[in-house]
């Protein structure tokens, strides 16, 4: 059994079709349009969903969302439905009222995403300790003791007790 999506009005500017595989029709959203550096346009897109080939209406996925918040149709859970965190709402009389469900939803949102950012910020912390490292290693012997050495090894030794508290963190 398949569930059909929910699908959105379709963005009336700023969007472009890509085909796909089995006739699917992407949509893209353009970000930022510009003229690279031969004069020719060129933009940035992401894409937002795919097209319903019946209604001609979009069926979002996440990143339509974050270019379009208002557009989020209210999920509010029934009773007897599973709430995003796994429990079963059997009344509105039950422990968790609704609200409580709909907040602790976006609790774990936040802290997903919270997550996600954390790890990309421990990411490029490891590449910029790598950068300084190879830089380090390309000194010679007799600048060891110098003060550009000793500047980019305090660097060095900073970002990785940085990556170390992130790390702990988790």
């Amino acid at each position: 059994m398949t569930l059909k999506a929910e699908t959105v009005p379709m963005p009336e500017k700023k969007i472009s079709f890509k085909k796909g595989k089995n006739d699917a029709v992407y949509v893209y959203y353009t970000i930022r349009a510009y003229r690279n550096s031969r004069g020719k346009p060129t933009s940035d897109e992401v894409s937002i969903g795919k097209k319903d080939s019946a209604t001609g209406r979009l069926i979002p996925n996440s990143r339509y969302f974050e270019f379009f918040p208002d557009s989020r149709p209210e999920s509010t859970p029934k009773p007897g439905q599973i709430s995003s965190f796994g429990n079963v709402l059997k009344d509105r009389d039950s422990d968790m009222s609704v609200q409580e469900s709909q907040r602790l939803d976006q609790n774990l949102a936040s802290r997903s995403k919270r997550r996600k950012a954390t790890m990309e910020i421990i990411s490029r912390l490891v590449m910029i300790r790598d950068a300084e490292s190879g830089y380090l290693s390309r000194i010679p012997e007799n600048l060891h003791g110098s003060e550009r050495y000793e500047a980019a090894d305090a660097c060095v030794q900073a970002i990785d007790d940085a990556i170390e508290l992130l790390t702990d963190a988790f």
